[in-house]
Order: structure tokens, then C-alpha cells, then sequence
């Protein structure tokens, strides 16, 4: 049923279902775009005798990544092979107690997760509409690449002849000494942490810092702080939080909603030695 309802959004999604395919310019360069030819996406069912949902999803303890791992295809895949390999690939594992893991690998170079989003909603909704005799509506992609000069993007031309010898892989196969863990924060805990950082903010008299406080910024003082802390870093060793934000809505004029593509950019805070991170405190960060 999934395998049959997929086909209608990659055919409005259709870049979705090709190759990339790296051109050289006669001046030098070369540019990647998308051979949209439908090769096709990928739909995998794999059975995985023996494991329960209860054994991928443990109440706190950490991920088993050695058995959540084979669940996703196309593992130490890299944006590149998405020259052979399919850009979208879907593996469907059944539980032994009638558990279904739905592990999805997509090609970032295709577009951002605003994007993904929508095409795995329209997928979702069209598999829904046929169980129901429905008519899914989901709004079409806009695939037109952006430009700042308005109209259609030219090609971007990289200062390469050939890209292959710039792609680096694992060349190990001992998996690293970390430890996975899912951590789940509660719309309470959130409102808690950011209390906490708008009181600690108050008695630094700091008023407006107190008021512009949101949740994301709670939370990401918390995972900043205590990430730094684990890695044990020299007091001096400058650090900084590191996000990807959504610009589509910041652009002027603002993207489309349906635009299909990538719209984001990396914000960081400015560079703070450990030690300060850690004993200013929470608010602070």
C-alpha cells in the first residue's frame, strides 16, 4: 500500500525519484544538478526476526544503535553517491510483535527538512485518502530555483573539473566509543527551564534579557552547557552553539511555503571560553 501510494507525490515531487549528474564547463568548473529521467525511489521490506518494539525502544536506557542502524539503508552513503545511488529510500521492517519501523534516507542536497516535510505529508496523506476513498489535497512544489536576482537560478559553477576526489569516507570500521540515548522534554520541563533562566536573568538585573527568553533558547542553554561539560575541554577552549535556521519566512520577499529546495543557514552564538560558559550559569548562556 505504501510502495502504491508513493507514486503519486513523486510525480509532483519528480526530482525526487533522479540522479545528479555533474557537468563541466568548457571555461572550468563544473556544476550538479538533478537528472530528473525517473530512475526512481526505493522501497525495501526487510523482516527482523527476533526484536520486539520493546527492544528498540527501551524505557531510559540507551539506543541500541547496533540493531536501530540496520534498520536505515544505505548506510555511509554520502551526498555524492546520489549520482548512482537512489536520492530517497525506504525500508520497511516488521517487528516480531507486529511493530513496523519506517526508516526513511534522503539526499539533504535535494532539499531542506521544511521541504522533506512536505512531500512525506502529501505521501502520508494520499496512502491515507486511498484507505478512505478520499481525495488527498496537498498543494503542488514549487521546484523554480530561487535566485537574489530574481527569476530562475543560473547554474552554480564550482571551482572543480572533477568532484569525486574531494569526497572523504569512513575508512574505519570500528564504531566509535559513544553512547546514543533518545531524551524527551516535556512542554513542563521546557517551561521550567525557561523560568529558571529568566529568574537567574532578574537577579542579574538583567530585565530585557529576562522577557525575550523563549523555550528554544531554555533548551539550547541546557544541551550547550551540558555537552561542554562532558567533553571535560581546557578552561580557555572558546566554544559556541551552532544551530540551522529556517530562512524561508526571513527572506525579503519571503519564499513561498511550497518552494522546494534548501533555504537555510547556520546561527552561532558568539565564541565563550568553557569555563565562563559554566560558571555564568544558565541564564547567562
Amino acid at each position: 500500500h505504501l510502495s502504491a501510494a508513493l507514486a503519486a507525490p513523486l510525480r509532483a515531487y519528480f526530482p525526487v525519484s533522479g540522479r545528479f549528474v555533474t557537468d563541466k564547463h568548457p571555461g572550468g568548473g563544473c556544476s550538479v544538478s538533478i537528472d530528473c529521467d525517473g530512475q526512481g525511489a526505493q522501497i525495501v521490506h526487510a523482516v527482523a526476526d527476533g526484536v520486539s518494539t520493546a527492544d528498540i525502544l527501551p524505557p531510559d536506557v540507551d539506543v541500541p544503535s547496533g540493531i536501530v542502524r540496520s534498520f536505515f539503508p544505505l548506510d555511509e552513503a554520502v551526498n555524492y553517491d546520489g549520482h548512482e545511488l537512489p536520492l530517497f529510500v525506504v525500508q520497511v521492517t516488521e517487528l516480531v510483535d507486529g511493530g513496523v519501523f519506517l526508516g526513511l534516507v534522503y539526499n539533504h542536497a535535494l532539499s531542506d527538512g521544511t521541504a522533506f516535510w512536505d512531500f512525506l505529508n502529501a505521501w502520508a496523506e494520499i496512502a491515507r485518502a486511498k484507505l478512505e476513498n478520499a481525495v488527498a489535497t496537498s498543494r503542488a512544489p514549487l521546484l523554480e530555483r530561487w535566485s537574489p536576482d530574481g527569476g530562475a537560478a543560473a547554474p552554480v559553477v564550482l571551482p572543480y573539473d572533477d568532484l569525486a576526489g574531494l569526497i572523504a569516507r569512513t575508512t574505519t570500521t570500528t564504531p566509535p566509543l559513544l553512547r546514543e540515548r533518545m531524551l524527551h522534554f516535556s512542554a513542563e520541563s521546557l517551561a521550567a527551564l525557561m523560568e529558571r533562566a529568566r529568574r537567574e536573568l532578574l537577579a542579574a538585573g538583567d530585565a530585557a534579557g529576562a522577557a525575550a527568553v523563549t523555550r528554544v533558547q531554555a533548551l539550547s542553554s541546557l544541551l550547550w552547557r551540558c555537552v561542554t561539560r562532558a567533553r571535560r575541554l581546557a578552561p580557555g577552549r572558546e566554544v559556541v552553539f551552532r544551530a540551522s535556521v529556517n530562512s524561508r519566512g526571513r527572506l525579503r520577499p519571503p519564499l513561498p511555503p511550497e518552494y522546494f529546495g534548501n533555504s537555510i543557514l547556520p546561527a552561532s552564538t558568539e565564541a565563550v571560553p568553557a569555563s565562563e560558559l559554566l560558571a555564568r550559569g544558565h541564564g547567562w548562556a
